[in-house]
């Protein structure tokens, strides 16, 4: 039983690839974002960045290969269970990117001193605010998909 969106099938596997996109694109960015801030922290450094771009390249290719082998194009009307890892990539990388600050911020801090070191405490902050509201975001993700209800498949949220 699936829900199309429109009356033939074509536009149907359109929007959903156009939508399966757009996600990728919008949670890619923000680990993007949150990969450059540490990549600058750390000196810029050309093997890190090399490392950083495979991860990035990983997280993309994971994410369009199970959102495409999971959905085939309309919504299903019993939810599959199967999506409710989906955010795990992008949330591993914010552990990661959010552990790396902490470490690199935390051993200046400590060796400078707090009242010295106004950057550091600023990229600090601003790492844990974004590594806050990913956490937020990923939980509330994996607790809809593991235990919503099946009938909220039916509402056309976009």
């Amino acid at each position: 039983m699936l829900r199309t969106e429109w009356s033939d099938r074509v536009s149907c596997q359109k929007f959903f690839y156009m939508e399966n996109a757009t996600t990728t694109i919008i949670t890619v960015s923000a680990d993007m974002i949150l990969i450059f801030r540490v990549w600058i922290l750390y000196g810029r450094s050309k093997k890190l960045c090399y490392l950083f771009l495979a991860l990035i390249t990983g997280i993309f290719t994971v994410k369009q290969i199970v959102q495409r082998s999971i959905l085939g194009g309309c919504y299903s009307l019993e939810v599959p269970r199967l999506l409710t890892y989906d955010g795990l990539p992008c949330f591993i990388v914010a552990v990661m990117m959010f552990s790396m600050t902490l470490y690199n911020c935390g051993s200046t801090l400590m060796a400078l001193g707090l009242g010295n070191t106004p950057m550091i405490t600023l990229f600090l902050r601003d790492g844990l605010f974004w590594f806050l509201a990913l956490l937020m975001l990923s939980v509330v993700q994996l607790i809809l998909w593991a235990s919503a209800r099946p009938t909220l498949a039916q509402i056309p949220i976009v």
